[in-house]
């Protein structure tokens, strides 16, 4: 097989794909295990301090590591994803210089 950089595209954005589902399912989990449902409720109001700590404020202690364990995980997902965003635009760069 012939290595270029359209397989090295297409691959980043499938992995890109696959993270963002993985974090879709992990945010779903999150929202089903809060005690009320929050309509409405976005990734971003995770991200935020205050607005995550009034959410788990009303958990016992086990349900807020819980909480706090699934926020640090979406927030890598979302610096991994970060990171291969970057990555296809260097690839792009090059196979636009190439």
């Amino acid at each position: 097989m012939v290595f270029n950089y359209f397989y090295t595209i297409v691959f980043l954005v499938s992995v890109l794909l696959f993270l963002n589902i993985i974090n879709r399912i992990l945010f779903m989990r999150f929202v089903k295990r809060l005690p009320a449902t929050q309509a409405g409720l976005k990734v971003n109001d995770l991200l935020d301090q205050k607005t995550f700590a009034n959410l788990i404020g009303k958990l016992n202690s086990q349900e807020q590591e819980k909480a706090i364990k699934t926020r640090s995980w979406l927030i890598r997902i979302i610096v991994a994803m970060f990171v291969v965003i970057v990555l296809i635009i260097i690839v792009g760069i090059l196979s636009y210089i190439a």
